[in-house]
């Protein structure tokens, strides 16, 4: 019985890992991954850290974009006269790979501008509104962050909704929590044409994953930066999961890095491996 729980567990995250190396429709083939590795049939459902093991690590992966993007719009943020806004654009609020990520995302632009002193604001989705550490006052806010989220999961429709944020005079940057929500930025942007990677004349986009369109753009100079995952890395250690699982053993969520990339580094030896298309 346990051999069969292995192979259908093993069938499962490789399906995952092929999804990512491939681009996938879905970019979440990290908590796929990981929702395979830590299921056991055979062990009693009490334990619910997996949950929380898999929020923790979205959140962490997310870091990374906003330590990024933030930096790069600080000194814009100090010198303006009138509040700035950022927007996020999210495929959907109920998947916990998609919302750790844009409340991760959310959370560290919050830590990062009080750190500067400024004071945010979140806007938009009522889950994003209301799940993040402080939704703060829009009406004294330094920074909007402006959450939308499509009524489908639709590159277009994630474009419908970049358009409106982008269409501001006020806002400053974006951020797309996969691949899905990352095209529909620059799929908006085709008609707008105001991204770019100077701060000064330009909007500052973010995404999440490779892909061709999102490799291409940063190539470009359309896109500011991006970050992605290991599939192999991925695959490698849901193994090794697995294998514990089948000689009894116990397990937990092993967390999945997040490289950031951009023009300067696509080539470097430990990012090229992980930009699938």
């Amino acid at each position: 019985m346990k051999k069969k729980i292995l192979a259908t567990l093993l069938c499962a995250s490789l399906a995952a890992t092929l999804l990512a190396g491939c681009g996938g429709s879905g970019n979440d083939a990290s908590s796929a991954s990981s929702d395979a590795a830590t299921t056991d049939e055979s062990k009693p459902a009490e334990d619910n850290t997996a949950d929380d093991a898999d929020a923790a690590t979205e959140a962490e992966e997310d870091t990374t974009a906003a330590e990024n993007l933030y930096p790069a719009l600080k000194d814009k943020i100090a010198a303006a006269s009138a509040p700035v806004r950022i927007g996020e654009v999210n495929q959907e609020a109920t998947s916990e790979s998609i919302t750790s990520r844009g409340l991760g995302f959310i959370d560290k632009i919050i830590e990062l501008a009080k750190a500067d002193s400024k004071s945010v604001a979140v806007i938009g989705n009522e889950y994003y509104v209301n799940n993040c550490s402080d939704k703060g006052d829009e009406a004294s806010a330094d920074i909007i962050i402006e959450v939308a989220v499509p009524a489908q999961t639709t590159v277009e429709l994630c474009a419908t909704e970049a358009s409106a944020i982008l269409n501001k005079a006020d806002t400053i940057g974006m951020f797309g929590s996969n691949q899905v929500a990352a095209e529909g930025i620059l799929t908006a942007n085709e008609n707008l044409d105001v991204l770019g990677t100077d701060p000064e004349t330009s909007i500052l986009a973010a995404g999440f994953d490779a892909g061709s369109v999102i490799k291409g753009a940063i190539t470009s100079g359309k896109m500011f930066g991006a970050v992605t995952q290991s599939p192999l890395a991925m695959g490698q250690t849901t193994v090794e999961v697995l294998t514990k699982i089948a000689n009894g053993e116990s397990v937990s969520d092993v967390p999945t890095q997040g490289y950031w990339y951009d023009s300067t580094n696509m080539e470097d030896a430990s990012i090229a491996p992980n930009l699938y298309d």
